[in-house]
């Protein structure tokens, strides 16, 4: 990414063994000053919606989403992130998000989405519902 945009490209997260974590404060300015947050899967063997989704939502900022069904579980498209399969899908992803008009539609149906459904209530209730539905067919 950095070859690809240079100083417009930011790491922020992903932290490798031995380094140094942000500060959760710091972390959080940062998703918020970001215009685009890109997210990829830790391990190619396994998927997994991680924090990050519901942390970058939060803040306010759009998501492109490496594609696993983990993550669209949580989420349709309709709800500010954009699914990406490899380089070349990202790179239309973001160009596509450049547009100011993609962007201001992609932003206000992430917040949409977020005063809906990521209040810390609705997170929780959506959280029980599916359990009981996981625990309903264990037992069957």
């Amino acid at each position: 990414m950095t070859q690809e945009y240079g100083d417009q490209f930011h790491h922020i997260g992903g932290v490798l063994h031995g380094e140094a974590t942000l500060p959760i404060n710091d972390y959080a300015q940062a998703l918020r000053e970001t215009y685009i947050c890109i997210n990829t899967q830790t391990y190619s063997f396994r998927e997994q919606c991680k924090g990050k989704v519901r942390e970058a939502l939060a803040c306010g900022t759009i998501l492109l989403e490496e594609d696993n069904q983990q993550t669209r579980y949580f989420s349709k498209e309709e709800n500010g992130i954009g699914y990406f399969r490899d380089f070349d899908g990202l790179k239309k992803l973001i160009v596509e998000m450049l547009d100011q008009k993609n962007y201001q539609a992609a932003l206000k149906s992430a917040n949409v989405f977020n005063h809906e459904y990521l209040t810390c209530e609705k997170w929780v209730s959506t959280l029980l519902v599916n359990l009981e539905r996981v625990r309903e067919n264990n037992e069957v």
